[in-house]
Formats: structure tokens, sequence, C-alpha cells
């Protein structure tokens, strides 16, 4: 079958191939519909961002986030790069254990999360030193690695962190060639995923591993380009994590 052959396939090329087939087509439908070559410059834009921030191979990246297309476009850019994911369970609140243990240098959050507490108000009480520091300037000896934080959606600025707008702005000094040489290194035995929710301390995935899954799912629901799959779960669950890479395997 085709998820096994290509199984050794990196997350951010296979997108990438999506877009090469199937450009028009609509990749994401929430709010503004978003094409797979929109979806493509976007994860690329935001990669992009990561890159003038420092962000390389090696680093890791959380995200706590709300299933919207935003959480979809950090973890597809994350994917072209290489960098692990840390996709944070809306409920916990054992944040600064998760950061600190998964080394995370940047985290993607939201203003608000629902049936859980609020990242901002989690993130300011666990980082007092946020409140003086300019955004991506962060020390603290609780979360040693943690340098950025972005606010993917909010309403106002807040001190110590980045808008998603603004990284993207910093992401236009990188060249498409730098992006995509770092691409170029990313293999099958990448990890992708650091997992910390649901029984998982901390489990890794790798891009072969993740990619058989989605592989596999999309020939099991036989997905094709004219189907659409509804991500309903929260972007830290398994029911978001394969459904969305079986509906980009698949187009």
């Amino acid at each position: 079958p085709r998820w096994y052959g290509e199984s050794a396939v990196p997350w951010g090329e296979v997108l990438d191939r999506t877009a090469e087939r199937y450009p028009g087509k609509e990749a994401i439908l929430s709010g503004e519909p978003i094409t797979y070559r929109e979806f493509q410059e976007l994860a690329n834009g935001l990669a992009r961002g990561l890159l003038h921030l420092g962000v390389r191979p090696g680093d890791t990246v959380a995200l706590w986030l709300s299933p919207r297309p935003e959480a979809l476009i950090a973890q597809f850019a994350c994917y072209k790069l290489g960098v692990p994911l840390v996709p944070i369970d809306p409920a916990r609140r054992d944040l600064g254990e998760v950061l600190s243990q998964s080394d995370a240098t940047a985290l993607f959050l939201t203003e608000a999360l629902p049936g859980g507490p609020s990242p901002l108000e989690t993130v300011y009480e666990l980082l007092p030193e946020l409140v003086e520091a300019p955004p991506g300037k962060l020390l603290s000896d609780r979360v040693p690695r943690l340098r950025h934080i972005v606010l993917c959606r909010g309403s106002r600025r807040y001190k110590g962190i980045f808008s998603l707008e603004e990284l993207y702005t910093r992401g236009e000094g990188v060249g498409e060639e730098e992006l995509e040489g770092i691409a170029s290194l990313v293999g099958p035995e990448a990890v992708q995923h650091l997992v910390y929710t649901y029984g998982h301390p901390g489990a890794m995935l790798t891009q072969r591993a993740s990619a058989a899954a989605g592989g596999l799912l999309a020939d099991l629901l036989r997905l094709g380009p004219e189907d659409r799959v509804l991500l309903a779960f929260p972007p830290s669950h398994p029911l978001w994590l394969y459904p969305a890479l079986a509906a980009v395997w698949a187009g």
C-alpha cells in the first residue's frame, strides 16, 4: 500500500506534495476557507518565523491551543523543521512540569480554552518574569529553556509575548533556501511528538510511525479528495492528530 511505501516521507514533504497535487482545493474549512497552497504557504511562513527566533532541530515546541486553523498551521510548521511538538491537554494544570521536562523552547497558546484554565493567566502565574522580559528574551529558573511565547489568537498585545502576526513578519527575512535546507535534513526517525496526555508521560512518536498511522487510517477510511474530515477534539488528542494527518495524506 502507498502508506507503507511512503512512510519514510516527512510530514512537511507530505503537505508539499498534496499542495502540488491539489493547490486550489480547500484544506481547512473554519471561517474563511484555506486552500492547500495557502496552507503550505502559511505553514512555511510560520516555520521561517521560528527560524528567525533561533528555533532549530533539537529544540522542542509546545502547543496549548484550541481546535482552530492556527493549531494545524503551527503543527505543520514544526513538521517542516523537524522540531518535536508537545501538544498540551487543555485541562492540564501542571504546565510548568511539562514545559520543563520536554525542554520546550517555544510555546504557542491562545487567550482562552473551553473547559480548561486560562492559558494566559496560567503562563503569567508560572512565569512572573514575563512581565518585564521583551518578547523572545524570557529567562526563568522554572522553565530554563523556554524563550519564546506566541499568542495565536488574542484581542490585544501582552507583555513578553509575540503575536502570530509578528512571527510571520520576522519570518519574511528568512530565505526559502534556508528553510528547505533544514527541511531536507528531517529523517523518518526524527521525533515528531512528545506526548504528555492520556497516560503517556513524554512518549515519543517518530515521523515514520505517524506517517504509517495517518496513511493507514486514510486507506482504512478510503479517504479521497472529495471527502472531508471533522476535527472535533483538541490538538492534544490522538483523535485530532491521526485524522488530521490522514486528511492531508489523502488530500
